[in-house]
């Protein structure tokens, strides 16, 4: 009998670690693709390609919790691959990356690493890479989707960068370097560097990132809004989705920004 216990316990926990720790999937993932088998609404493939930036916070839970909130006609089946760390060179050299690169896709978003053009010998690897990935994928709804990414905050300079004068400079080579890497390819830029300014400067109580580079909750519910409204197509004010955790106050002035921007497009 006690070895039958023994036995019995040593499953439950070796079932438990698996459950925990032995699975692509998440609990959650996993409970959602579960309820996503009752649900009839045809599908829409997404692929996100990107890094820690576009992990944050569940990210791309948010934009499919945004688009079912939004009555969305379609059920946004959104593939994240994103490690830490990950520029568009590790990407295409990931034996993973590759495998999801062959399969077929409605929409693609490709976001590119925080320091992607912080040196010469990076950009040139942004510029090679990404013409690389974007030119392997053919999205059936058109071209891929290339975030232009936010600049680092000034704190992140050794000298705190008082003038402003380091911070927008990179704000222009992320600009300048992401526009030639999408008139090169036919991509189609995602502009979130633009909404993020737009918020920095007109609420500058929101901190959209936690340490300087990765965003807050706040900035991952910015970037979810503006992936979003791109892809949709659709007004986000018809969005009701909220991250809990997040200051409805800051929401609704988030939200808004988003809709301005978009009303200007």
């Amino acid at each position: 009998m006690r070895l039958l216990l023994s036995l019995f316990v040593a499953l439950l926990l070796g079932g438990l670690c698996w459950f925990e720790f032995g699975q692509p999937l998440s609990a959650k993932a996993l409970v959602a693709r579960a309820e996503d088998k009752f649900d009839r609404r045809p599908e829409r493939a997404i692929l996100i390609l990107g890094n820690s930036r576009t992990s944050f916070n569940d990210m791309p839970d948010m934009v499919r919790a945004m688009a079912d909130s939004a009555h969305d006609p379609q059920k946004w089946e959104i593939t994240l691959d994103a490690p830490n760390g990950a520029s568009f060179e590790i990407l295409w050299k990931d034996g993973a990356t590759q495998g999801l690169l062959t399969q077929r896709w409605d929409d693609v978003v490709l976001q590119a690493e925080s320091r992607a053009q912080s040196s010469d010998d990076l950009a040139h690897s942004f510029q090679t890479y990404g013409a690389d990935l974007i030119g392997s994928l053919h999205p059936t709804n058109g071209h891929p989707r290339l975030v232009v990414n936010w600049s680092y905050e000034s704190r992140l300079w050794d000298d705190g960068d008082p003038d402003g004068s380091g911070r927008a400079e990179l704000k222009r080579e992320i600009r300048d370097g992401t526009t030639s890497l999408a008139e090169r390819t036919g991509a189609h830029l995602v502009d979130v560097a633009t909404l993020w300014s737009a918020v920095e400067r007109d609420h500058p109580e929101i901190a959209l990132t936690q340490d300087g580079n990765h965003p807050s909750l706040a900035g991952s519910y910015l970037f979810a809004l503006a992936l979003y409204g791109d892809l949709s197509g659709r007004d986000v004010g018809l969005v009701t989705y909220a991250p809990p955790g997040l200051d409805p106050v800051v929401v609704t002035k988030i939200r808004q920004e988003v809709h301005d921007v978009q009303a200007m497009s």
